[in-house]
């Protein structure tokens, strides 16, 4: 029994410029949901949001990068894939920034929605322009692989923080846990 390997796809310098683009927005903007978990509490209280009200922060980002994906994708083939994504990553970078300056819960929340309608442009864009720059085979496979690994590696660290830096959690590890001393020296 013999197998015939095939020889993975070669990537021109172009083409893997652009996969390092889009790939990293892709694990930025992947991030950019799961890394303020971590910080919520000392986030809210930087703010002044109380306790029950800290799920908006998450709700503000969650809700429009779902509701908008759609009209943006659609948007994204009218007026062209480029130009969304990189309106996408720089409402992104402004957004971030003023969600780091954010005085007030209004603020906050603002720049969190902000966020969630950056991702549902460049997601979408981000995604269309994979497919259309690497041709339909084993390239377009390659690509779509690793853009699907890229997701849970953004999220990993993240998830592993959230659950020892719960106070109720056995596994908190106390005070000196790696997690609670990102968030203690923020």
């Amino acid at each position: 029994m013999t197998s015939d390997t095939i020889a993975p796809p070669r990537f021109t310098r172009r083409q893997r410029i652009i996969l390092l683009i889009l790939l990293g927005a892709g694990f930025m903007l992947s991030v950019d949901f799961s890394i303020l978990n971590v910080a919520l509490p000392k986030v809210g209280e930087g703010v002044g949001l109380s306790l029950p009200a800290l799920p908006w922060i998450a709700s503000a980002y969650a809700l429009p990068a779902a509701g908008f994906t759609l009209l943006f994708g659609r948007m994204a083939d009218l007026l062209g894939r480029r130009r969304i994504f990189l309106g996408g990553v720089i409402l992104l970078a402004a957004a971030s920034l003023l969600g780091g300056f954010a005085t007030s819960p209004e603020t906050l929340l603002g720049a969190r929605a902000l966020q969630g309608l950056s991702t549902a442009m460049s997601i979408p864009a981000g995604l269309s322009l994979l497919t259309t720059t690497f041709r339909e085979g084993a390239a377009r496979d390659r690509v779509l692989g690793l853009n699907g690994a890229s997701a849970p590696l953004s999220e990993a660290p993240w998830s592993a923080c959230r659950a020892g830096a719960r106070p109720s959690s056995s596994s908190a590890g106390g005070p000196d846990h790696p997690c609670r001393r990102a968030i203690r020296h923020r």
